[in-house]
């Protein structure tokens, strides 16, 4: 997360290539050393504002009932609502193909170009498919992806693995059945986390029977190196801008900016929840996206 101080800017966006060549020289006796440049570039974001509010009429409140509180269920269900809504954001620009510097797709037999044999299958090796495309990015980008972002079936797929229940069954010197951890998995596939994209949301309008699903693609995963602080020339796949300078650091938080209100024209009161953010691939070669790699 960068906190920013304006709805939007620029940011600068430089040439990895630069930071990886060698244009270093003899200098002559006497005479100056090479002098290289690079020609950096901008791009920007937009921080708009998302909110959402409930009204608690005086009835609703005068007859609630102990220990029911109409006032924290409906804050509560604010709250839940803009998590969703971030996440459906946060879905929306980071996951799918096309937005990533690689692509793979996964195929039951004879894997070629950028494809792997999926990994709920019995020849499939998600270890080996990982293990192969950090290679890709390390040898584009000079880094690693340290966080591998499994889609809720994926996850499954690879807990059952026999190629992943084969590397860690002699990690129980008891031989009690193992309980396959994400903290396993990241040190399995060496990245710093492994995260469960498990959200779910209600897609159908109040008053129709709920349609429920997973935010994302269930069976699709992303590899990316994610800077752990923001900073400057610091690369990561993507950042989230914070519009501190409007809402503090609720502006993109777990803990929403909630704000309550009387309209005594109404005989209600008002409450509402507030954030203000924009999230932004910055580096697409630093993520690698792995599309139907399970049934």
């Amino acid at each position: 997360v960068v906190p920013v101080a304006k709805a939007s800017d620029i940011y600068w966006k430089y040439p990895k290539g630069q930071f990886f060549r060698d244009d270093v020289a003899k200098r002559p006796m006497g005479g100056r050393s090479v002098v290289t440049t690079f020609g950096a570039t901008t791009a920007s974001y937009l921080c708009e504002e998302d909110a959402l509010s409930a009204a608690i009429d005086d009835r609703e409140r005068a007859n609630q009932t102990n220990p029911m509180s109409v006032e924290r269920s409906k804050v509560r269900m604010l709250t839940a609502q803009m998590m969703t809504h971030r996440d459906r954001v946060w879905a929306a620009d980071f996951w799918g193909t096309g937005k990533w510097g690689t692509d793979v797709t996964g195929v039951a037999s004879g894997p070629t170009g950028p494809q792997v044999i999926k990994w709920n299958l019995s020849t499939g090796d998600p270890k080996a498919s990982i293990d192969a495309y950090q290679q890709t990015l390390l040898r584009t980008t000079g880094m690693k992806g340290n966080v591998l972002v499994l889609g809720s079936d994926v996850g499954i797929a690879i807990e059952n693995n026999p190629s992943i229940i084969d590397r860690i069954k002699y990690g129980n010197s008891n031989n009690e059945p193992t309980q396959v951890t994400d903290a396993m998995l990241a040190q399995l596939f060496k990245v710093d986390r492994v995260v469960r994209a498990e959200a779910v949301y209600n897609s159908a309008q109040e008053g129709v029977a709920e349609s429920m699903g997973f935010i994302v693609d269930p069976k699709s995963a992303l590899l990316v190196y994610a800077a752990n602080e923001p900073a400057l020339e610091t690369p990561s796949g993507g950042y989230c801008f914070a519009w501190t300078g409007l809402l503090g650091q609720q502006a993109f938080s777990n803990v929403t900016a909630v704000s309550r209100w009387r309209d005594e024209p109404a005989h209600s009161d008002f409450f509402e929840v507030r954030m203000a953010w924009d999230a932004k691939i910055v580096a697409a070669d630093l993520g690698v996206f792995f599309s139907a790699v399970v049934d």
